[in-house]
């Protein structure tokens, strides 16, 4: 019997529910799929489809005051924006060719494209074509990342489309041929045209167009120059050296992208973009030959001056378009800009040249004690350098290096219980949370110290600072097992975790230079470090404040006195005076010269006087004159001048800060520069600045210097009656040596109390210069003199300057003018005050000059060998006549009296002690034992002469008595 297969049946309502669960199953995934394609398209960024150039990272380029390219700013992406008008048609045809051959038939999505680059790919038995058009890899470089993922396909393929509907073919391609990388850093193909053949890419060959289109595919592998780190060797020659972050690169020929540029030529010509004879003539060319390799460096300088145009150049672009100063930073480096700065490329270039040569023509010259030549420092037992309380400032090379030149650390450290590694914190300074091994130094043969800057510990949270330790906990210990290596010896720590740097030549030097008439700033010097290749160099000019001492008196004192109402003439007393208790400040000459005007406290680096016009005048009117230097900041939360705020016991609000300069932290090279070059320029002055105009790359003008603010210092009347004291302080002054050939010329020398920093500021009418030396650690003390300091300013102003024929003089404002004047009352000067030369010419604005004659000196009849008024019983060969002047009142205070003023003498008491009436009996009596020995003599001597003369007598008698007895026999003779 046959057996029965039952049927399979369905009734239409379980039919229904199959049909009903998968249409919600389908609907499911379409939604699925929908919300996740809407999520893929919804994360794509913002996109201004547009005006690609702004997605464009693009080269900004500086330039010296004449116009010539200085530098193409080194950055991500070196690229310039060029029309597709200016590049040539084969440039053009071979980038098509090899990477989009249908880009003017598709929409942005090219499946035939794909099925035939594969195709292409199969018949060269390699990938000689892409299956991405240009319009992706338009989307994809400008919108996208590089990652390989289905999320980038879908927005690539979207955004694609986007461009296509918005921008045309040629808008398309030109912006393609901006972007693309080009391997080098160049990007685009004006970019790559200069960094491979030194040229436009409007004059590129078609061999050359079809080498550039050969990279694409990979930058790295078909780039024409290999960059190789010169330590590395290589079997052929270089045929270029090139410098990038401080590090030095031979160059290379890449055989490969020769052989990627003959796979271009062959596309063009099997796809008939080019004839036989072009193709022919292309292969046979030598491109290689005709690589240039791209100087972006168009000068030798060190970075000090280029450092300064880039960070003056971002804050301008920060205030523009009013961006925090990193993002403006980052728009400088990616932004196309053209900045035409005040540089003045000669002067910078002499004036590095000739500090090249400090070490050995000026350093080594100095005598050196107790440290090294011109510096002055202590150390301990371990050689370490350490301040006046043991504390260490340089750590002794030879001690903190093992014979590996990792940095080291003796043995007697220890782990504690929780297996921390237990450091002494003396070795270390400490930052914002941040470790910083402590410098190192070493002496050389010529008794030079240099030192080398280790810089942060990179330990990220691994260490801590407690009391005097340092700790490394255990978990670093264990997650970095390369940090350190355990010797018998002790620890040493691995370079990777610090940075070593190259040695600094101590004491270091900066000098600013500013163009009086238009305050440019047209010479930079930021130290010693003019032979490193490295960029961000510390620029010891404009990021290290240092304490000014005498070098800020000019305006702290001097400068406050008359813009409050203080005349030229106003008499100070130069006297020693008890301040607290103590006698304070002394005089660094240890002379005192009493009652002078301001030009004369001034010119004798008086130190009392200052201190006294601040006393007088108060801290607030002294804070007004520091805010318009720029010194202090009011508004600012955080400056270099430290008030009550800041600190409440140890402040600027002092008398040994305000009134001699000794602050805290003090200023910078260049701000005091600034303060000076406001007195050159008559008081009101526009903003130092190295920064002319910039232009974005559109070439729409976004600054320009002429239109910055003037800033008022004082009025036009006090800076000239200010410069006039620092033009006599050059000549007899405490700067006197300071000279340019026949310029007029204003100067002050500039100390502290520490010995640290030495200054000088000097100008003319043409530039303001100022210079600083001292130890990058500011704890050493320089043991040089100014003479030192004085033959490097006068150097520097003599490459600045031109030698005159004629002495130039200052101009002055119509409403002042020259009054002879006593320098010790302030009036007007006398006879008796021109006797006792102590007249000289002041100024005085128009009605404020004195009227009355100085009274207070006379002349007497003076002894020149006591110095003092004549008695009657001095000689008439000693008498002189000599004026003096008489204090119209007595010193006040307490006295010192072994340091009393000049003028302290009281000519109407003080007789001469040396011609007394004691000395007058004492001569008489001297002159008679002088007359009765005299007259013994004389008796002796006739005495002698009468004996002399009867013996001669006999002796003629007995000769007499001779020749007659001979006569008589000579005549019996003949007789006979």
């Amino acid at each position: 019997m046959k057996k029965r297969i039952p049927r399979f049946h369905l009734n239409k309502n379980r039919l229904l529910l199959i049909l009903l669960g998968l249409a919600f199953a389908l609907t499911l995934l379409v939604g699925l799929f929908s919300s996740l394609l809407v999520g893929i398209l919804f994360s794509i960024p913002d996109t201004d489809l547009k005006n690609l150039s702004t997605s464009y990272y693009q080269t900004s380029s500086i330039y010296d005051e004449s116009g010539n390219l200085l530098e193409n700013i080194e950055s991500e992406e070196f690229r310039t924006i060029i029309p597709l008008k200016d590049m040539p048609e084969n440039l053009r045809k071979s980038f098509i060719a090899i990477e989009d051959k249908r880009f003017y038939q598709h929409r942005g999505l090219d499946p035939r494209g794909i099925a035939s680059s594969l195709l292409d790919n199969f018949r060269a038995g390699s990938m000689v074509r892409g299956g991405s058009t240009i319009t992706q890899q338009l989307a994809r470089n400008v919108f996208l990342s590089q990652e390989k993922s289905l999320d980038r396909k879908i927005k690539e393929a979207y955004l694609s489309l986007r461009l296509e509907s918005v921008l045309s073919k040629d808008q398309i391609l030109e912006a393609y041929l901006n972007r693309i990388n080009l391997g080098q850093g160049a990007y685009g193909v004006q970019g790559a045209s200069q960094t491979y053949f030194s040229k436009n890419a409007k004059d590129l060959t078609l061999a050359q167009s079809a080498l550039l289109a050969g990279i694409v595919k990979s930058p790295r592998d078909y780039s024409p120059l290999l960059r190789v780190p010169v330590t590395e060797k290589m079997d052929r020659p270089a045929i270029g050296q090139q410098e990038i972050s401080g590090v030095d690169y031979n160059l290379y020929l890449n055989p490969k992208s020769l052989d990627r540029q003959k796979i271009v030529l062959a596309e063009l010509y099997r796809q008939g973009k080019i004839s036989k004879e072009d193709y022919e003539t292309a292969k046979k060319e030598d491109v290689l030959a005709s690589i240039v390799p791209l100087q972006k460096k168009h000068h030798s300088m060190s970075s000090y001056a280029m450092d300064l145009i880039k960070a003056q150049a971002s804050q301008e672009l920060a205030k523009t378009y009013q961006i925090s100063l990193d993002e403006a930073e980052h728009k400088l480096f990616t932004g196309g800009y053209h900045i035409e700065t005040s540089l003045n490329l000669d002067l910078q270039g002499k004036i590095e040249n000739f500090y090249k040569h400090f070490l050995e023509d000026y350093l080594v010259q100095t005598s050196y004690r107790e440290g090294a030549r011109a510096l002055t420092f202590q150390s301990n037992d371990q050689g370490h350098v350490v301040d006046a309380n043991g504390q260490i400032l340089y750590l002794a090379k030879d001690q903190a290096l093992d014979p590996q030149l990792r940095f080291f650390i003796p043995a007697d450290q220890v782990f504690n219980d929780q297996g921390q590694l237990s450091l002494p914190a003396s070795y270390f300074s400490f930052q914002a949370r941040h470790t910083y091994i402590k410098p190192l130094y070493s002496i050389d043969r010529n008794h030079v110290l240099k030192t080398y800057d280790l810089g942060q510990w990179k330990l990220e949270d691994g260490a801590k600072h407690q009391g005097d330790r340092v700790l490394i906990s255990k978990n670093f210990l264990t997650s970095h097992p390369d940090f350190m290596e355990v010797t018998p010896q002790g620890y040493s720590f691995n370079p990777n975790y610090y940075s070593p740097s190259q040695e600094t030549i101590q004491p270091q030097l900066s000098t600013v230079l500013i163009d009086n008439q238009t305050g440019y700033v047209r010479a930079i010097i930021g130290g010693l470090d003019i032979q490193s290749k490295g960029s961000k160099l510390l620029n010891r000019a404009t990021m290290s404040p240092r304490v000014p001492g005498t070098a800020i008196l000019p305006f702290n004192a001097y400068l406050t006195a008359l813009e409050y109402g203080k005349k030229p003439a106003t008499i100070y007393d130069d006297a020693l005076e008890e301040n607290d208790g103590v006698f304070w400040p002394e005089n660094p000459s240890g002379k005192y010269y009493g009652l002078e005007t301001m030009r004369k406290n001034l010119e004798h680096d008086s130190y009392t006087v200052p201190v006294k016009i601040v006393k007088d005048l108060g801290f607030k009117r002294v804070l007004v004159t520091l805010a318009r230097l720029g010194i202090y900041k009011p508004r600012t939360p955080r400056d270099d001048f430290f008030v009550q705020a800041d600190e409440e016991v140890y402040n600027d609000l002092t008398l040994d800060s305000l009134g001699l300069g000794n602050m805290r932290k003090g200023t910078t090279c260049y701000n005091l520069a600034t303060g000076y070059y406001g007195l050159a320029a008559g008081g009101s002055y526009k903003e130092p600045t190295i920064i002319k105009s910039i232009k974005d790359p559109s070439g729409s003008l976004i600054y320009q210097s002429k239109n910055r603010k003037n800033k008022k210092l004082c009025s036009r009347e006090n800076a000239a009656i200010l410069t006039d004291f620092l033009r006599t302080n050059a000549i007899r002054g405490q700067a006197a040596g300071v000279s340019v050939k026949n310029n007029a010329l204003a100067a002050i020398y500039g100390a502290n109390k520490f010995a640290s920093d030495q200054w000088i500021f000097g100008y003319t009418p043409y530039y303001t210069i100022g210079t600083w030396m001292g130890c990058d650690q500011p704890k050493v003390s320089l043991n040089s003199n100014k003479d030192f300091m004085i033959d490097l300013w006068n150097q520097v102003a003599y490459l600045a300057h031109k030698p005159l024929e004629s002495i130039e003089k200052f101009p002055l404002p119509d409403q002042i003018h020259y009054v002879n004047i006593s320098e010790k009352s302030g009036l007007l000067a006398s006879s008796q005050t021109e006797r006792a030369r102590a007249n000289y010419d002041e100024l005085f604005e128009e009605g404020q000059e004195p009227t009355s004659y100085d009274t207070k000196h006379r002349t007497y009849k003076v002894c020149r060998l006591s110095g003092k008024r004549i008695t009657k019983f001095c000689p008439y060969d000693t008498i002189i006549l000599k004026s003096f002047y008489q204090r119209p009142d007595p010193y006040q205070g307490k006295k010192r009296p072994d340091k009393l003023p000049m003028d302290m003498e009281n000519i109407d008491q003080d007789f001469c002690d040396i011609h007394t009436r004691e000395w007058f009996e004492d001569q008489l009596e001297k002159e008679r034992d002088q007359a009765r020995e005299k007259s013994r003599k004389q008796d002796r001597q006739g005495n002698r002469k009468k004996t002399k003369d009867d013996q001669k007598k006999d002796r003629k008698k007995q000769q007499g008595g001779s020749r007659e007895s001979k006569k008589k026999n000579q005549t019996s003779k003949k007789r006979n």
